[in-house]
């Protein structure tokens, strides 16, 4: 396999910071608020928080039958971005002349060589944006801005979540199909290509769907999956998270065992200790908020068991309690709860967070025992157990 670099020059990163800046003065509070991606306290948990948040409250209505979700695949999304056509939308976002001519030298005329033993020609760049900038994912934010719909739509980077719900008295999909259209004239509007072999489908529901969902992109019938990988946490129909958790405690048996391994060399427990916290816990608690709080007592036990087993590796004769202490980590269950404790606080304490506006305030008659917030009343046990309604109540 052959790995290509892109090499920049130092003084044009330099240069790029001074855009940058200017660039996001300009456009930062005009963007929709449906982006996750390059953004400051933006991230992956909160695109996925916001979905499964979103399909749970939908599944909650004794009306619905199932959520529909699409997850369009954009190929080599950022080298094909059109120049010109990103001019014209960072104009429209208030971005002035003097800096459109900057980002307009930024983009044109560029040149660029391999080097494999020898160097090759230089050809010519007419498309896309240089790898490995700063200022590159800032203007995909402005390029992709306009993509819109008349359902819920939900953007990380190049990454496209479509969903809709569907009611049980209901077969119509037109609407949905005529948005999926319309984000495929919009793709060959922009020099976009969507790969609809990859692009799909998966019907989220709390019992068996009522009907079939037909889509199509492109004139290609988007495949329908129980399962589909988002933003690296794999999501079934019944949004139980088991795959996802049998996938994850799988690949923990790999480092589980280079763990064992380091031992035999002669790691010390503290270097052990490190090598679980920062290999192993981060990939069980990766986006947490999203998905633990929707976890059976048995998926969350099964991956406890992975620290149980880490923990044995360090300390073969201590039980799992008293590792933990000579471990002096607080335990797998009481650090995601702070993670989840800390991260509903970071969301309430910021109006302008995008999911502020899912967690509802108590505005009733102050009381010494009265909480700040008050969920809606909630039908189902899945949005019960949902993340803002389990940790709203520690604000």
């Amino acid at each position: 396999m052959r790995i290509y670099i892109s090499l920049l020059h130092h003084l044009g990163k330099l240069g790029e910071s001074v855009i940058l800046q200017r660039l996001k003065m300009k456009i930062e509070a005009k963007l929709r608020k449906n982006q996750f991606a390059y953004q400051q306290n933006l991230s992956t948990t909160d695109a996925l928080t916001s979905i499964i948040h979103d399909w749970c409250v939908e599944l909650d209505s004794l009306n619905t039958s199932h959520v529909t979700a699409v997850l369009i695949d954009m190929s080599k999304a950022f080298d094909k971005m059109d120049p010109n056509k990103l001019l014209i939308k960072l104009k429209s976002l208030g971005t002035n002349d003097g800096l459109l001519n900057l980002i307009n030298d930024f983009l044109t005329d560029r040149q660029c060589c391999v080097k494999m033993g020898e160097k090759s020609e230089y050809k010519p760049i007419t498309m896309g944006a240089p790898q490995g900038t700063r200022l590159g994912p800032w203007l995909w934010l402005a390029y992709i801005d306009d993509l819109t719909a008349d359902f819920k739509m939900v953007k990380y980077a190049d990454d496209v979540t479509l969903y809709a719900p569907f009611k049980k008295t209901s077969r119509s999909t037109q609407d949905f199909q005529t948005s999926l259209d319309n984000i495929s004239s919009w793709a060959e509007t922009n020099n976009m290509i969507i790969n609809a072999q990859k692009t799909q489908q998966i019907q989220v529901t709390l019992s068996e769907p009522k009907y079939e969902t037909a889509l199509q992109m492109n004139g290609v019938i988007v495949n329908t999956t129980d399962t589909v990988k988002l933003l690296g946490i794999t999501i079934d129909q019944r949004l139980t998270f088991s795959e996802h958790v049998d996938n994850l405690c799988e690949a923990m048996e790999t480092r589980l065992y280079g763990m064992r391994s380091l031992k035999r060399l002669g790691l010390n427990k503290t270097g052990l200790v490190r090598y679980y916290t920062t290999n192993i816990r981060t990939a069980l608690t990766y986006a947490c908020q999203a998905w633990t709080p929707l976890l059976s007592d048995i998926l969350t036990n099964k991956i406890i068991q992975v620290e149980r087993k880490a923990l044995r590796v360090i300390y073969p004769d201590l039980s799992y309690t008293d590792a933990i202490t000579e471990c002096a980590i607080p335990s797998l269950a009481i650090f995601v709860q702070k993670q989840c404790i800390h991260y509903v606080g970071k969301i309430f304490n910021n109006p302008n967070h995008p999911l502020n506006h899912l967690i509802t305030k108590n505005t009733g008659r102050s009381t010494r025992v009265s909480r700040a917030t008050r969920m809606p009343r909630c039908r189902t046990s899945k949005l019960k157990s949902s993340f803002f309604y389990q940790y709203s109540n520690f604000l």
